[in-house]
């Protein structure tokens, strides 16, 4: 791997090790000078370079050495078996690893030379000269990057859209503010539409009164509410919510959201 990549992408492990020790423990241990086991990262990193490499992976991942290497949670970081291959984590590392030099190196590059040409550089069309993807880019402090539609859709297929809520609710909790999911106005409503396309009607309700739960001042959220309650044969509450659509709706939005109220009046 390129150093500036390998450092970016592996730097998250690092941080793991730090985090997972007291401040005493991790003042004894020594970052090595030869690491063991390399397979993707240069054998040039040196200790500060594996340190800070480390560091990136845990908070990428939102995890701690553990979670790829083996040894007991809050133990020391010199018991410590970091040149094990046991944890199927590091193997999984390994290959998303290669995956994020295989764009850095070549796709993006390919990406940038077809993008070059007179057309595109009028339309104002480039890509940053600094461009690079790693952890980070997908996992966004999660272990297991997924958009949050997509965990509750998997949530409600496993067991039922009243444990998407209560998931929505611990997710929201923990990490509203961060950039790990989206908890903005749209994610909830596609979810919701994407239920009601498959004929999940009260999922799909439930979502969207969700969405409107949390965000009560957007018109957006009480329109695909309406739109949700109408698909499932209530009408008074789908006039109630367009309503309200229409109380908190821009004007340019205004004329459509009358004529969705008068269409769901009349049946």
């Amino acid at each position: 791997m390129k150093p500036t990549t390998a450092t970016r992408v592996f730097a998250l492990a690092a941080a793991l090790l730090l985090t997972g020790s007291s401040p005493a423990a991790a003042q004894e241990f020594q970052w090595p000078d030869e690491p063991e086991n390399l397979e993707v990262l240069p054998d040039t990193l040196g200790p500060d370079g594996l340190r800070r490499t480390m560091g990136h992976f845990t908070e990428a991942l939102g995890v701690r050495c553990s979670y790829c290497h083996v040894g007991e949670e809050g133990a020391p970081l010199s018991e410590y078996d970091f040149a094990s291959d046991d944890n199927d984590h590091k193997q999984a590392a390994r290959v998303m690893l290669r995956m994020v030099e295989a764009i850095n190196s070549e796709h993006l590059e390919q990406l940038e030379h077809e993008h070059q040409g007179e057309g595109h550089a009028q339309a104002g069309y480039t890509l940053p000269a600094d461009r690079e993807v790693n952890c980070i880019t997908c996992h966004r402090g999660t272990d297991r990057p997924a958009m949050i539609e997509d965990v509750l859709a998997g949530v409600i297929e496993r067991d039922g859209v009243g444990a998407a809520v209560k998931r929505y609710e611990q997710l929201r909790e923990e990490y509203y503010g961060s950039f790990a999911y989206d908890f903005t106005v749209g994610p909830l409503s596609e979810l919701a539409r994407n239920l009601a396309t498959r004929g999940q009607t009260d999922a799909a309700v439930r979502m969207a009164e969700l969405e409107v739960k949390h965000h009560q001042e957007s018109y957006r959220a009480h329109f695909v509410l309406a739109q949700m309650l109408d698909q499932a044969g209530d009408r008074e509450r789908a006039v109630e919510s367009i309503q309200r659509a229409l109380d908190l709706a821009p004007d340019e939005a205004r004329s459509f959201l009358q004529r969705q109220l008068e269409r769901i009046r009349g049946g």
